[in-house]
């Protein structure tokens, strides 16, 4: 019997798991293997980690790049997200999921092993891995033998939502994070991402809760020395980074740190925003936490 349609695809794609999940269970036999004749695999007692939690699109770009200006500063990854050194981290159909949780003795020793491939001589990793909100407190616990410190970022719902759209659109959002198919109506496109913002929010604020410092992309576009000697309060080392740097930011040429907020809000058309209000209606009271306002 030959199979067609959408039961050849089941068997296709439960195939592709199997060959993925064999592959990935032999990488990460590798790593443990390393891992326990290497103790620099393990611990590294001279680095320090900061872990930025944030939603993707929130700024947190611009915050990487002032904070890796720093002399002690490094990073795992160009982009600042540590994710994309493991497939484990970074499958489309796992990462924005909060019950999956990778090997995290895995993750420690793959991360430890770029840095001391690093010639930089920074010795405080920024990580801001968005998805790591999903998983934040185990991740976090697999490195406490060294230190680490973690603050939250937010910005404004609508310019997020608003980047959101620009960057990925319908179809985009859709395969970028595991919709079963692109929302129909431009109603259920926009009320969607309004609640993919609640969802995720909801998940950052309880981070905020146990790790209290939060820095808003537009306090930091507004004073960004003042953004920086917070966090440098936190984490000393970062005192020298240099707010002041020109930045180049995904498409943006290089230019002063300026608040994109209003220019990607004015891009939505009046329906579009009722429709994000919409969605982000039961997200009131997180919204209003953080200092934003729902549109009405």
């Amino acid at each position: 019997m030959r199979l067609s349609g959408a039961p050849f695809r089941r068997v296709k794609d439960a195939a592709r798991r199997a060959v993925r999940h064999t592959k990935e269970s032999v990488e990460d036999l590798k790593w443990i293997a390393r891992a326990t004749v290497d103790p620099s695999l393990r611990n590294n007692p001279d680095i320090e980690w900061l872990f930025i939690l944030t939603l993707p699109n929130a700024g947190s770009t611009a915050l990487y790049k002032l904070l890796t200006s720093s002399s002690s500063a490094t990073s795992l990854h160009p982009r600042g997200e540590g994710q994309w050194l493991s497939a484990r981290m970074s499958a489309l159909q796992r990462r924005w999921n909060p019950d999956y949780h990778p090997n995290y003795a895995v993750i420690r020793a793959i991360w430890l092993d770029e840095i001391a491939r690093r010639s930089d001589g920074g010795t405080i990793v920024i990580e801001k891995s968005p998805p790591n909100i999903c998983r934040h407190q185990a991740l976090v616990a697999a490195f406490s033998r060294m230190k680490t410190n973690v603050i939250t970022y937010t910005r404004d719902p609508y310019a997020t939502c608003a980047s959101w759209h620009r960057r990925y659109g319908r179809s985009g959002v859709a395969w970028e994070w595991g919709f079963d198919k692109p929302p129909e109506s431009e109603a259920d496109y926009f009320e969607a991402l309004g609640r993919l913002w609640v969802e995720r929010m909801r998940m950052l604020d309880n981070a905020q809760r146990k790790y209290e410092l939060n820095i808003r992309y537009e306090d930091l576009c507004a004073a960004p020395a003042a953004a920086i000697a917070k966090i440098a309060a936190r984490v000393p080392g970062l005192a020298d980074a240099n707010p002041d740097m020109l930045l180049e930011v995904k498409d943006y040429h290089a230019r002063r740190l300026t608040n994109m907020n209003e220019a990607q809000i004015a891009a939505l058309s009046a329906s579009q925003l009722a429709f994000l209000s919409a969605g982000l209606h039961d997200g009131a009271s997180i919204i209003e936490k953080f200092g934003y306002k729902l549109l009405h």
